[in-house]
């Protein structure tokens, strides 16, 4: 399924989701998403389970950034903030009933980081984790105040 436009928000585009069924599991492995030209957004591999009455998106995200600057001024990182970032990879539980996601095994330019393994678990324990454009807004933000410590 290739989308080339997503109604309603501006910085994606080209979505290209690639979806298998095998034996009773849906995959979306190495399907991707544009934000505008700045990343590539790879789920390297997207698995959707079905538990106890609630459907979740279990998976890899692989973020190739292409023009970290544009990137940066988008989410108004400050100028002090903006370390090169070639790519950033994460793993990440979202429940679809529930509207919420938890994130684990992050990586930026495949190397952990300690300051940001502590940011996602605090994150993680934080019953508030439904994304709004504001608060997604915010955890960008505070993301990249942590990393560049």
């Amino acid at each position: 399924l290739n989308v080339k436009d997503i109604i309603n928000i501006n910085e994606l585009n080209n979505l290209k989701l690639k979806i298998g069924i095998q034996e009773g599991e849906i995959s979306l492995d190495n399907s991707s998403i544009k934000w505008k030209d700045d990343l590539d957004i790879i789920l390297k591999y997207g698995l959707l389970n079905h538990n106890n009455g609630d459907i979740s998106l279990n998976g890899k995200i692989i973020v190739n950034v292409k023009d970290k600057d544009d990137f940066y001024s988008s989410f108004q990182i400050k100028k002090s903030l903006r370390k090169m970032i070639k790519e950033i990879q994460f793993d990440f539980i979202y429940s679809l009933e529930q509207k919420k996601i938890k994130f684990d095994n992050v990586k930026i330019d495949n190397k952990m980081n300690p300051d940001i393994d502590r940011f996602i678990n605090n994150y993680n324990a934080n019953e508030i984790k439904f994304l709004n454009k504001i608060r997604f807004k915010n955890f960008v933000n505070n993301f990249f105040d942590i990393y560049a410590g």
